[in-house]
């Protein structure tokens, strides 16, 4: 008598379902990665660009060459020196990861910064606070393609129009001459002695004057 033996085979329609629907659902996963991947590179290019040439145009107007604004940290380390500050407060920032006391330092030498550059554009305090400080992209801007002047002086005056500085201003001052110690002074002369009214006219010594005219001849005796 032969035998026969049946196999059957359970299919889950759930587990079929996921399994097709799974390499979908992982291909549009990479795809949505893969954009903000780009969209973030992007933003960083365009911030990096805008900010450097920002940078640059300010750079320009304290002397400093343009492409000076493309180089990393570097460009930080300028910006203080244009500002009038040491430029290794630039490494404060790496107190930043610190949490709270790095953030507030940062935020500190940051403002410093913003009022120094501020002053040295003939800027107010006001500007500084607001333009480079809390509004900074825009205040930054500005500095960059406003008709300001950087003052090259070390002392920063309040001047609001940018005008050019006295050329004789921050030079040390000019001592006094003093006349005994000069070499080239006139040597002081004697005062004239007084002649004696009874003292017949002539030298102070005396002698009778040199310059009497000759008496005429006396006319012989007939």
């Amino acid at each position: 008598m032969a035998s026969y033996s049946v196999t059957t085979t359970y299919s889950n329609p759930f587990t079929n379902n996921f399994n097709q629907q799974a390499p979908k659902i992982v291909s549009s996963a990479n795809k949505d990665v893969l954009m903000i991947i780009i969209a973030v590179t992007v933003a960083v290019i365009i911030t990096y660009l805008l900010t450097s040439i920002i940078a640059g145009k300010i750079f320009q107007k304290a002397g400093k060459k343009f492409n000076r604004g493309f180089i990393p940290i570097y460009n930080e380390w300028l910006m203080f020196e244009i500002a009038g500050l040491p430029g290794a407060l630039v490494l404060v920032y790496l107190l930043g990861f610190i949490p709270i006391l790095g953030t507030i330092v940062v935020l500190v030498v940051s403002l410093i910064l913003a009022i120094n550059l501020a002053k040295k554009f003939n800027k107010s305090t006001l500007f500084a606070v607001f333009g480079l400080f809390i509004f900074s992209l825009i205040g930054y801007l500005i500095l960059a393609f406003d008709k300001s002047t950087y003052n090259f002086n070390n002392s920063v005056d309040n001047n609001q129009y940018g005008t050019p500085p006295d050329s004789n201003a921050g030079l040390p001052p000019i001592p006094p001459i003093n006349p005994s110690s000069n070499p080239t002074s006139p040597t002081p002369q004697a005062s004239p002695t007084p002649q004696n009214p009874d003292q017949e006219p002539g030298n102070s010594n005396g002698l009778p004057p040199t310059n009497i005219p000759p008496s005429s001849p006396i006319p012989p005796v007939v």
